[in-house]
């Protein structure tokens, strides 16, 4: 089954210029898939018609064969979590619990199970000792971690990282990357689509959309999408470090075109 189907979508700020340009894709249920481009190429515009804050100009969204509008806008935001970009826009409580809470008043949860699953997901997302803290005085890495914990404890179909990283540093990503990992090895059903313009998180993933002015260019594994140089080109990105370094193993004669990770090469290396 796919989680969400995306056919010929499109969408104007001014009723013209089209900045989600005729897009059609499908995410399939329990997958992990980044989209990747350079900001104003429509990224975050298409994950806010998916969660249904933008209406389409033109095309339909469908989630889990549901297909969204006015009617099922509401039941369909509840297959459906989104991580923001700047997680300070997302708190709306006093404290890290009652943040994460948040969401499960608002749906109505039994304050047993709520404090349950509060505890259940703070635990998830290492912020257990922190749940009398202001969100306001974390760093960058716990606001996002309370941020996604707010997210996961209302047990979404779909995940939505938009752009969720981007502001962390490197120790940071490298948790969240590791926070995701977790999330998905413990609800392998999950469906999780990363919006990015990192390079090296999109090689992580199971697939790969790139988008360009609006325009979906090019769908397919990492391996698939990042290996087309001219792909990358036309859009001014860089190849991810373990394709350069294949290459460059290559281009020196060794046999390693079998390998697809980083992982791989560093066997075949030491063998």
């Amino acid at each position: 089954m796919n989680a969400l189907e995306i056919k010929e979508l499109s969408f104007s700020y001014d009723g013209v210029t089209n900045v989600v340009d005729n897009i059609t894709f499908s995410l399939e249920k329990g997958k992990f898939v980044s989209i990747i481009g350079h900001n104003g190429s429509g990224k975050s515009t298409l994950a806010k018609l998916i969660i249904g804050l933008l209406t389409k100009k033109s095309g339909s969204i469908r989630v889990f064969e549901c297909e969204l509008d006015e009617k099922s806008v509401k039941d369909i935001r509840k297959k459906i979590g989104i991580v923001f970009q700047n997680p300070d826009n997302q708190f709306i409580a006093t404290t890290v619990e009652d943040d994460i809470a948040f969401g499960l008043e608002n749906n109505q949860i039994s304050q047993q199970k709520m404090v349950e699953l509060v505890n259940e997901f703070a635990l998830k997302v290492g912020m257990e000792k922190f749940m009398n803290k202001e969100p306001a005085n974390l760093s960058g890495g716990q606001k996002q971690r309370v941020a996604i914990a707010g997210v996961l404890a209302m047990m979404p179909n779909i995940v939505i990282f938009d752009e969720a990283t981007s502001m962390l540093d490197p120790k940071g990503k490298a948790d969240i990357r590791e926070l995701i990992k977790n999330m998905r090895k413990n609800n392998p059903e999950m469906t999780v689509l990363s919006i990015t313009h990192d390079i090296e998180e999109a090689f992580l993933t199971d697939e790969v959309i790139v988008m360009n002015e609006g325009k979906l260019i090019r769908q397919g594994t990492p391996l698939e999408v990042f290996a087309d140089r001219e792909v990358l080109k036309e859009i001014s990105l860089s190849e991810p470090f373990f394709l350069e370094l294949r290459n460059k193993l290559l281009v020196e004669g060794y046999q390693v075109d079998k390998c697809e990770s980083l992982e791989d090469l560093m066997e075949y290396l030491c063998q």
